[in-house]
């Protein structure tokens, strides 16, 4: 019941589950397996489209099916951290939404870019790990929240706050058996890199702000999704060199 409810906070897909009110802490742990149903929904719907269209266009549609599926949560979140961290402060609507028509293309474009360039056993492993890694930053940037007594905000305070939080161990065990279960021990050292980027980015940003929101965590599953998408891509390059 509480992946169901997961999978619910974390995509549109119809789970028939109460409307009660979801518990992120506790529903935490699942959210790796969460991403990897998104990210078993991304192939089948790829393998499907790539029988009617060529790749270039395939990996756009796939992208904003993914785009869709979540929510456009993450993307969104993103661009707000963008935005903030940025010197505008009084944009116009206009101004606002044309900045964010910009980044969610610049991402659309650069995750679909990505995509169709990857070859198949690269493909595969790419569109599995994304999501698995976009979920499980959610729940590091949101780790801290989890402690229910104040503490000194800082980088120090927020490392040892995540540290010792159970829901983040959970779903880092998760996140990471799943790599390696699903693309072995390359997956793995490639999710523990992720982490620590992940990591690194949430640090930052509690520093910088002293709060955690929803917001603010998907904007690094979001960074976290990418991160797995060029990496994979990387990877591939070098394997191709070295024949």
């Amino acid at each position: 019941m509480d992946f169901l409810k997961a999978l619910k906070l974390l995509t549109i897909l119809p789970v028939p589950v109460d409307d009660d009110v979801l518990e992120i802490d506790r529903l935490s742990p699942w959210f790796p397996l969460a991403g990897a149903v998104t990210g078993g929904l991304l192939l089948l719907v790829y393998n499907i489209l790539g029988l009617m269209f060529p790749e270039a266009v395939t990996g756009v549609f796939v992208v904003l099916f993914w785009v869709f599926i979540g929510g456009g949560r993450t993307i969104k979140g993103l661009c707000n951290w963008i935005k903030r961290s940025g010197s505008a402060k009084n944009e116009t609507l206009v101004e606002s939404i044309l900045y964010a028509s910009l980044v969610i293309v610049a991402i659309v474009l650069l995750k679909s870019v990505i995509i169709a360039d990857l070859k198949w056993q690269f493909l595969s492993k790419a569109l599995i790990l994304a999501p698995i890694a976009g979920s499980w930053g959610i729940v590091i940037a949101m780790a801290p929240g989890f402690s229910l007594q104040p503490e000194e905000e800082g980088i120090a305070a927020f490392v040892k706050r995540v540290m010792i939080q159970k829901e983040v161990i959970y779903a880092s065990v998760a996140a990471l058996g799943l790599s390696l279960i699903l693309s072995g021990f390359t997956g793995l050292v490639l999710f523990i890199f992720c982490g620590c980027v992940m990591f690194l980015i949430s640090a930052v940003s509690f520093r910088i702000s002293g709060a955690i929101s929803l917001e603010s965590a998907y904007s690094v599953g979001e960074v976290g999704e990418l991160f797995i998408l060029m990496m994979v891509m990387i990877l591939m390059k070098l394997f191709i060199m070295g024949y």
